[in-house]
């Protein structure tokens, strides 16, 4: 509330707002009940309470207890729960959110108790696949994006663990030889074709973050262990990635979400993909695309006003200097110039960024001037 109170005023000294507007924002605020509040933590540790006090009761007279009893009851149990969720509805959202969770992780148990009472032997990942086939509707009603960071990644390993995933895995892993820049690259392009969509909220930003994050640690995972052998511009890996630029390029030119500028921006981005994996040979040629790619990341989430981001990105950036300075101190060329050809590139691009930025300003400034 502090904060909320502290902007208010800045926003009031800066003209923005009326100081009665900030009353009424302050109070708004005041009165909107959290998830986080003294009430809402007290239900779910009284919530929480009762479960394990209903779980040591169960559990110590499990085997004294039938498996149709076991079954019936755990149904009996979601049943209640869902009556429960029909009676409350979104009239109270923080009882709502608290007794959905719980019936989205009840589902899990109940797959677990029907396969160990019928002993039905499966493998695990199908037990986390039909959980997640299950549980997709409760999440459209939940709409918190926890339940994203959740969901997401365990539907997605799951389904790569499926004998059709491990297939499709084995492959990009045998035939596509620089594994990590290929999973880069389609984090990135998937990263920008969910970037504007306002569909399903409490998914597409989980996906995103998620997907931001593959792309990182694909450009930057073994430096050497996937250095292209004998590689060759016309091999099924390498035709796969042409593609895949192509058919980027192709959609997003087609994209009515992003502007001129914003589609050259990218189409920067898709340009030292194409440039890495050309060029990949050595240690540090990797090194300085990498670093060539992340100074683009940054100056790419700075055009699209995402300071934060481009903070966060330019101190990964500088970890990853310092990764390799202490970790490969000994070769003159990947710490030693690699380095300061590195930095001056850096240096340059900083100076680009303000140039540019500085001009997209003025253009922008005389095309509203303009249309006055």
């Amino acid at each position: 509330m502090w904060s909320i109170a502290q902007k208010t005023d800045d926003w009031v000294k800066n003209g923005l707002i009326s100081s009665d507007q900030a009353q009424h924002i302050v109070l708004f605020e005041k009165n909107k009940k959290s998830l986080f509040s003294f009430y809402s933590v007290m239900l779910l540790l009284g919530v929480f309470s009762i479960a394990c006090g209903i779980v040591a009761v169960i559990s110590s007279n499990w085997e004294n207890i039938s498996g149709a009893v076991k079954v019936v009851g755990l149904f009996i149990s979601l049943i209640t729960v869902c009556l429960f969720l029909l009676t409350i509805n979104e009239k109270r959202p923080v009882v709502f959110q608290t007794v959905l969770s719980f019936y989205i992780l009840l589902l899990f148990a109940a797959i677990g108790l029907v396969a160990q009472v019928y002993h039905l032997k499966s493998e695990t990942y199908k037990a986390f696949l039909f959980w997640s086939i299950l549980s997709f509707p409760l999440l459209c009603l939940s709409r918190k994006k926890f339940w994203g960071y959740v969901w997401e990644p365990i539907f997605a390993f799951s389904l790569l663990s499926s004998p059709y995933g491990r297939e499709v895995v084995d492959f990009l892993v045998h035939h596509c030889i620089p594994f990590p820049l290929y999973a880069s690259f389609l984090s990135v392009m998937l990263f920008f074709a969910v970037l504007r969509s306002k569909k399903i909220p409490f998914l597409t930003q989980p996906l995103r973050d998620i997907l931001f994050m593959a792309a990182l640690m694909g450009l930057v995972t073994y430096i050497d262990v996937y250095t292209i052998q004998n590689k060759s511009f016309l091999g099924g890996g390498a035709i796969a990635f042409y593609i895949l630029s192509l058919v980027s390029t192709f959609f997003l030119y087609q994209s009515k979400a992003f502007n001129k500028n914003e589609k050259k921006i990218v189409y920067g981005i898709i340009l030292s993909y194409l440039l890495y994996f050309i060029f990949m040979s050595s240690r540090p040629v990797n090194y300085f695309f990498q670093l060539f790619i992340l100074i683009n990341f940054i100056f790419t989430a700075y055009f699209f006003n995402a300071e934060k981001v481009a903070r966060l990105l330019a101190v990964f950036t500088v970890a990853r200097i310092l990764f390799a300075f202490f970790s490969l101190f000994g070769s003159l060329i990947y710490t030693g110039i690699g380095m300061i050809v590195s930095g001056c590139v850096i240096l340059v691009m900083a100076v680009v960024c303000v140039k540019i930025d500085a001009f997209l300003k003025r253009k922008i400034k005389k095309s509203e001037a303009y249309d006055e």
